[in-house]
């Protein structure tokens, strides 16, 4: 991925189920944190794949309208 973005949701699953585990056996609380991050990791990609098809598709959608993005002048100002 080339970036990492925890959703609220994501944040407010992971801190759920650290509260529900707190009295649970250290190896208890192992297994269920491995499948609450599996579970995370499963919609960091899925959300992955999301952006780079929205992207995809305003990229159609503008070279359809005749609008050639790639050679736009970027209006962020890199201030480095």
């Amino acid at each position: 991925m080339d970036s990492f973005y925890l959703t609220v949701e994501q944040v407010r699953f992971a801190a759920s189920v650290w509260v529900a585990v707190q009295s649970f056996p250290a190896s208890v609380q192992k297994q269920v944190y491995t499948q609450a991050a599996e579970i995370i990791q499963y919609h960091q990609r899925r959300n992955q794949q999301a952006r780079e098809h929205h992207a995809q598709r305003k990229r159609q959608r503008l070279r359809a309208l005749g609008i050639e993005f790639e050679k736009l002048r970027c209006c962020i100002q890199d201030n480095s």
